[in-house]
Parts: C-alpha cells; structure tokens; sequence
C-alpha cells in the first residue's frame, strides 16, 4: 500500500483505447495511473506495487472473472474496481470486487469507486468481505425484481452469508458495535 505522501496506484484494464484515454487521463488527476488491454497484462503485474486495479469484465484474451480470481488469490492487497457494460446479474455474487460500476461512468463516479476499492482494500479481512457482500446484494437488488431474486439460489447463500456476519458480529461484539453490523456498502 502507499504511504499518506504518494499517490494512490492504480492499474487501469480497458479494451477500449478511447475509454483507456479518458479514464487514464480522469484517474491521472489523482492517482498514478499504468494502462493496460489485456487480462494477461494485468496477470503479469500480480507482483507489482499496485493499490486499485480498475477492470473491464471484457478483456480480449481472458475471462474477466478469471483475471478477477487471479487477483484475489495472488494481489489479495488489490482494490478492485470493476467497470463494465455487462449487466449486473446474479453471475456478480461470485466475482471478488470491491465495487462495480455499469458504463457509461463520468469522473466523479470512477474516482470515487477507486477510493472505494482503495480503502476497503486497507480494512480487516471480514470487514472487507462483508462490504463486498453488501455492494453485491445492493447491486443486484436495483437491478432485478423481488420476484426474480426469489428463486435466485445464489441470491440466497448470499444473503446467508450476510446475516451469519452480522450474527457473529452481534455475538461478539455487541449490538452496538459499528465495524460490520451496517449493511452500508460504503462502510
């Protein structure tokens, strides 16, 4: 991770040269920024020093889910931003992310899901996949029905795994405990 004095690294993975032109040149403004086009670009950098990786789900050589997995085993450090024009469905649930947003995004929106990423990426591991959990169930929930949601079997381990969180943070530390008992996805 960075020191308070530098800036924030960012590894940006777009297929798209004019949305990697925008976007470096948007995340430039705040962050140092390396650009990529591919999964396997991204996979070469695992050991390098990077605090937000800034994906598109479509890179042309690999699933971004597979790059996604690579990340979390290898870079587990890694923020990981996902912008994509993929729709959410209930595929997401599976992918490790810190927080995804759906193109077209404007500046103000990718610098602020970067610090997101950035900064759920520097707390405890269970806080970090509580939040995760709660940017997935927020994310599919605005975007299908109660009734689709329903007969989701993956929507439900996922609400499972929500509340066996805020069970043990309840058991352990109390109700009045703030450090996972919200379902704030901004936490």
């Amino acid at each position: 991770m960075t020191s308070p004095a530098s800036p924030t690294r960012v590894l940006l993975a777009e297929v798209d040269p004019a949305l990697a032109d925008l976007y470096e040149r948007w995340l430039a403004e705040r962050y140092a920024v390396q650009t990529v086009e591919r999964g396997a670009a991204v996979l070469d950098r695992l050991d390098r020093d990077v605090d937000v990786l800034v994906v598109n789900r479509l890179l042309p050589d690999r699933a971004g889910a597979d790059v996604l997995e690579a990340v979390s085993r290898r870079a587990p450090e890694w923020g990981v931003l996902v912008v994509s024009t993929q729709p959410v469905d209930v595929d997401v649930l599976d992918l490790p992310f810190d927080d995804y947003l759906l193109k077209p995004v404007d500046r103000f929106a990718l610098h602020e899901g970067v610090e997101t990423a950035r900064d759920r990426a520097s707390v405890d591991p269970a806080v970090r996949e509580y939040d995760r959990l709660c940017t997935k169930r927020h994310l599919i929930e605005a975007e299908k029905t109660a009734d689709t949601l329903s007969n989701a079997a993956r929507y439900a381990a996922l609400l499972d795994r929500i509340a066996a969180f805020e069970r043990r943070e309840r058991r352990d530390f109390g109700t009045g405990s703030d450090s996972v008992a919200s379902d704030d996805p901004t936490h």
